[in-house]
C-alpha cells in the first residue's frame, strides 16, 4: 500500500482529560521530560519540502471564546494580527485553559497567555524556536505559581497551555496539558498534541503488561492532569524539534476542552473547512456549534482558526 501524507503521524495521541491534578505513586520524577512530536527525515506527505514566495504566502486567523455555562471564563486566547505574517513571516497564536476556585484559573490563564505572547512576539526566524519553548515553560510555571490571593496565600491555580508559531511557512508547536491543536489537511483532521493526563501513563503500563486494557479504562482519575503550568515542576512538554512543513490552505486549529469534548473531530473538520478563507466566521461557528449542544454544564469554549495559504 503506498504511502501517504499522514502515515508518519498514526502514532500521535488524541485522548481526553478533565483538569483536576493526578494523585498517584506511578507518577514520574519532578523532571522536565519532553514527549516530543517530531518530523521524520524522509520528506513526503506532511514532510516535503515547502517552497517559500515571500510575496505570496500569508496567514489569516480567527478567534473565538465564549463563557459556556460556567460562572467564570477560564479561558484565555491571544493572537497576532493577520497582517503581522506579512511583515515577519512569523505567526503566533496561543490559547491557555485555566483552573482553580473562583478567579484562580481566570488569572492563571490570562498571565500564562499575555506572558507566553511576549516572549514568541519577540523572537525571529533566527533563533532556536524548541530551546526557547523549553526554556520559557518553566518561567511560565514560576510566574502562574507565584499568584497570590488577596491575604497573600498561594492561590493554587493552574492552566494548560498551546503556542503555535508559523514561521516561514513551518509550523512549531508547544503544549502543556490537555489543550488540543490540530493540522486540517484536505478534509483530514489530526490533532498533533498529546494530553498528559494519567492515561498516557496507564498505557505504558498496558504496554509493559502490567495491566489490562480494561483495567486503565476503568481507572477513577484516568483523565486527571499529570502535567500543567503553575504545578511547580511541569513534567511534560509536548513540542516538535523541527519545523513541521504546512501546505497551501492548511489549517491549524488551537481549542480548549469545551470544544472537542462536546464537538466531534467529525464536526470541527465540516464546520472549519465550509467557511473557506473565512476564519473568523469559522471560528465563531465552532463555538456556536458547541453551544448548540445545549450540554447541562457547558464549560468555557475557546477556539483559534489559523489558515496558510501560498500563491504563484
Amino acid at each position: 500500500m503506498p504511502k501517504n501524507e499522514w502515515d508518519d503521524f498514526s502514532d500521535v495521541g488524541n485522548f481526553a482529560a478533565d483538569k483536576f491534578v493526578a494523585e498517584s505513586p506511578d507518577m514520574p520524577p519532578v523532571a522536565i521530560t519532553e514527549s516530543i512530536v517530531s518530523e521524520p527525515e524522509k520528506n513526503d506527505g506532511f514532510v516535503s519540502t515547502v517552497r517559500i514566495d515571500d510575496n505570496h504566502t500569508g496567514v489569516t486567523i480567527g478567534k473565538s471564546s465564549v463563557i459556556g455555562k460556567r460562572a467564570y471564563q477560564q479561558d484565555a486566547i491571544i493572537t497576532d494580527d493577520d497582517y503581522v505574517y506579512s511583515e515577519r513571516k512569523i505567526a503566533v497564536a496561543i490559547l491557555c485553559d485555566g483552573m482553580g476556585g473562583l478567579s484562580g484559573g481566570e488569572q492563571a490563564s490570562q498571565i500564562c497567555a499575555a506572558a507566553l505572547y511576549q516572549e514568541l512576539h519577540h523572537l525571529t526566524m533566527k533563533d532556536n524556536i524548541p530551546a526557547a519553548f523549553h526554556n520559557i515553560v518553566p518561567m511560565l510555571d514560576r510566574d502562574v505559581c507565584s499568584l497570590r490571593d488577596e491575604a497573600g496565600n498561594p492561590l493554587k491555580a493552574g492552566t494548560t497551555m498551546v503556542g503555535a508559531m508559523i514561521v516561514n511557512g513551518g509550523l512549531y508547536w508547544v503544549s502543556v496539558g490537555d489543550s488540543h491543536a490540530y493540522i486540517l489537511r484536505n478534509n483530514q483532521l489530526v490533532c498533533i498534541t498529546k494530553e498528559h493526563n494519567l492515561m498516557m501513563l496507564l498505557r505504558q503500563k498496558v504496554d509493559r503488561g502490567d495491566m489490562t486494557e480494561a483495567e486503565a479504562q476503568s481507572h477513577p482519575q484516568k483523565e486527571a492532569l499529570i502535567s500543567y503550568i503553575g504545578m511547580g515542576g511541569v513534567k511534560y512538554i509536548d513540542m516538535n524539534q523541527k519545523p513541521l512543513p504546512l501546505q497551501h490552505n492548511d489549517y491549524v486549529i488551537i481549542c480548549s476542552d469545551g470544544l472537542y469534548r462536546t464537538v466531534s473531530d467529525r464536526e470541527i473538520s465540516q464546520i472549519a473547512t465550509s467557511f473557506g478563507a473565512d476564519v473568523q466566521s469559522a471560528a465563531d461557528a465552532l463555538t456556536e456549534a458547541a453551544m448548540a449542544k445545549g450540554k447541562k454544564h457547558q464549560d468555557n469554549t475557546s477556539v483559534i482558526v489559523m489558515l496558510y495559504q501560498q500563491s504563484g
